[in-house]
């Protein structure tokens, strides 16, 4: 595995959040990738739905 600093300028050069590279899921990862275009006012909007959603899912209709 490469140190952190060697996988920032991976990411800078491939135009990929670092976080990108972590991920195990292919799907995650996407949506990381994606996120880090998006605004950060919208990414936060994304989140409390995400969350409400996750609180209903657990909680029942």
């Amino acid at each position: 595995m490469p140190d952190f600093e060697t996988i920032e300028r991976i990411a800078t050069e491939l135009d990929k959040p670092v976080a990108y590279f972590f991920c195990d899921k292919d799907s995650l990862a996407e949506l990381i990738r994606l996120l880090d275009k998006v605004p950060e006012a919208q990414r936060q909007e994304l989140i409390k739905k995400l969350k409400m959603d996750a609180h209903h899912k657990d909680n029942g209709p």
